[in-house]
């Protein structure tokens, strides 16, 4: 009998770790407190016409459909920062016959950390962060609501890092929703004049398992392994 629970105890531990393995998710979302935030400016750099996005903006922060890092669970107040640029003659605004408006080549970074301390870490606290563009970036939709997106293939579009978190190969993701748009006219380069909108965001990836999950698994094994040695 002892041996027997014992063998279901190591069968549990093993089996207990693999859902945790490294699998592509959606890892993580954020929501602006407060908008619009983001906005989508006109200008001459070099004299070559150029949309810039921005954002800088307090926002609510929250890991999904994964074990949050240890202390980091639940809503998190969080700091957004975005920038990211495009420029003609490739990021030129298309409109087809329905209104639905496409904008391409995006390239830029953002950050979001901790806004004040919590969970026992300090304010500043790297949540998560990327570079991402310009190959798949995509700013497209209706008059009053555009969606970023931007994914890995090719290898180095989409790039994550985290002090909370790493990240195995694979494809990596981001999207934003832009809403309430104010103004989305095309101005004679073919750009943007520029807008300002309220945002919220998604983030996938291929998530490594905490070194608790592979603990748990390790353990699960030698414990089937000492089990199969004394029954011998």
């Amino acid at each position: 009998m002892r041996n027997n629970t014992l063998l279901l105890l190591g069968v549990v531990l093993a089996l207990a770790a693999v859902p945790c393995m490294a699998t592509e998710i959606t890892f993580a979302e954020f929501d602006t407190i407060s908008g619009p935030d983001i906005t989508v400016s006109y200008s001459l750099v070099a004299s070559v016409p150029t949309n810039t996005i921005t954002e800088s903006a307090s926002v609510n922060f929250e890991y999904l459909n994964m074990t949050p890092p240890f202390g980091l669970s639940g809503t998190l107040p969080a700091t957004l920062v975005i920038n990211a640029s495009t420029t003609a003659p490739d990021g030129e605004v298309t409109s087809d016959s329905h209104g639905n408006l496409s904008q391409y080549d995006y390239a830029g970074n953002f950050s979001i950390v901790l806004r004040i301390p919590y969970g026992g870490y300090p304010a500043g606290y790297l949540l998560l962060s990327g570079n991402f563009g310009p190959i798949e970036s995509e700013l497209n939709g209706r008059v009053s609501s555009l969606t970023f997106s931007d994914s890995t293939p090719p290898v180095g579009e989409v790039e994550f890092s985290s002090n909370a978190l790493q990240f195995g190969n694979g494809d990596e993701g981001l999207s934003l929703n832009l809403t309430g748009i104010n103004n989305t006219a095309i101005n004679a380069e073919g750009m943007f004049s520029g807008f300002s909108a309220s945002d919220t965001g998604g983030f996938s990836a291929n998530v490594i398992p905490e070194p608790f999950s592979f603990l748990l698994l390790g353990s699960g094994l030698v414990g089937l392994g000492l089990l199969r040695r004394k029954l011998r």
